[in-house]
């Protein structure tokens, strides 16, 4: 008469036991064929330096001119490589046509071939651009076909009007080479449409920086890029 009640309750917290370790099996399958099952369906789509539609450089000491961009004598410029010190700028854009309709972007990349670096604590400056810019674009006109349109300030320098108020990636250059930058916050905003996709705006802010890049369409435009990860929303 004692033995038995002893023995039924063991069964019991044997059972319990059994079955709460399944529950947890369970669990853990179910999150896992959760995670393959996003993982799967999540894609990525990379866009090179000859798919950017749109470019010019911004210099101050030569205004007028839309690809100022390595200065070689008083008047004579080379386009072969981005030349990025204050006052001389490069803006670009990628188109993202290419994203499926009805999706989330998860994650988005922008690649840049540093080529040099030079002075102390470098930093290169990524800026959403807010302002419609297009042939002829420069540092003093966002375009000048079919009018001229000034920036709000020279070299698209507006906070809010020209660029937006705050940069996107303030990168710290220590050596050259293939930077990676996250700019999925902006990405996003043109996915959605909260924003309309104007490009960036690369700067150097800080005195005594140069920052030299390949140029997308010349001689980095397989090192330029752009890798987008979206997934189905």
């Amino acid at each position: 008469m004692k033995g038995t009640p002893r023995r039924r309750p063991e069964g019991k917290i044997v059972e319990s036991a059994n079955t709460g370790r399944g529950l947890f099996q369970a669990l853990i399958l179910a999150i896992v064929l959760g995670l393959t099952a996003s993982l799967s369906s999540a894609r990525t789509v990379i866009l090179e330096g000859q798919e950017i539609d749109r470019a010019a450089g911004m210099a101050a000491d030569a205004p007028r001119m839309g690809w100022a961009m390595s200065w070689l004598r008083p008047g004579i410029y080379t386009t072969a490589l981005l030349d990025l010190v204050p006052g001389r700028s490069f803006l670009f854009r990628f188109p993202l046509e290419r994203i499926p309709a009805r999706q989330r972007i998860t994650q988005a990349e922008l690649i840049l071939p540093v080529e040099g670096v030079e002075g102390t604590d470098p930093r290169l400056y990524v800026w959403r651009l807010a302002a419609e810019w297009g042939v002829g674009a420069c540092y003093d006109y966002r375009k000048t076909i079919p009018q001229k349109i000034a920036w709000t300030r020279p070299g698209a320098g507006g906070r809010f009007s020209d660029r937006a108020g705050r940069p996107t990636v303030v990168a710290r250059l220590v050596a050259p080479g293939l930077k990676v930058l996250n700019v999925t916050e902006d990405v996003e905003l043109w996915y959605a449409g909260a924003a309309t996709n104007w490009g960036w705006l690369l700067t150097v802010e800080d005195p005594g920086i140069r920052i030299q890049l390949g140029a997308p369409l010349i001689t980095g435009e397989r090192q330029w890029k752009l890798r987008i990860t979206h997934e189905p929303e």
